[in-house]
């Protein structure tokens, strides 16, 4: 993945390790020697047939990662709660709130 302004370029490697690569295009393509920025648990190829890249985003300065992994508490201790019909719950609250 490419940092927004083009100057680098972000890649997994087979090592799980994420990489940079600084590049200058004034008058020629030039690269700089990569840069391991940190390991990962990511596979590089997973087995789904989803590429590399959406197993991780990057932001458009290049300073945080996103990785999808799986948490490591299960997803039943982590109950979701569904909210149906928000806006009218707001909406009684706020008069609630007037009275």
């Amino acid at each position: 993945m490419w940092r927004v302004d083009g100057k680098e370029l972000f890649y997994l490697n087979r090592e799980r390790q994420i990489t940079a690569v600084r590049i200058s295009s004034e008058s020629t393509l030039e690269t700089a020697q990569p840069i391991k920025l940190f390991d990962t648990p990511v596979n590089a190829r997973p087995a789904s047939g989803i590429g590399s890249s959406a197993q991780y985003a990057v932001t458009p300065d290049g300073q945080q990662f996103i990785l999808n992994v799986l948490a490591d508490t299960p997803a039943q201790d982590s109950p979701i709660h569904i909210i149906i019909n928000w806006p009218e719950m707001l909406r009684r609250r706020a008069q609630a709130g007037q009275k």
